[in-house]
């Protein structure tokens, strides 16, 4: 199942986070989580930080995360 999410991303290249859109995941993001997606044609991974709103699936939301860039280890 695929899952969809407004993402917030944080480079260690990038002096802050920025907005990156809606994206295509393939796995269910839970927070301190691993995440892949494609972004410009380049597949990024980072560890997701904050997912708002935290219940956003009881409530039928699209998520916004906040993910850093990395292996996706905490």
């Amino acid at each position: 199942m695929a899952y969809r999410a407004k993402v917030r991303f944080k480079a260690s290249a990038w002096p802050e986070q920025k907005y990156i859109g809606v994206k295509a995941l393939t796995q269910k993001p839970i927070k301190n989580g691993r995440v892949q997606f494609e972004h410009e044609g380049k597949m990024l991974l980072g560890r997701i930080v904050v997912i708002v709103p935290e219940n956003w699936e009881a409530r039928g939301d699209m998520p916004l995360i906040d993910v850093t860039a990395g292996d996706g280890e905490p």
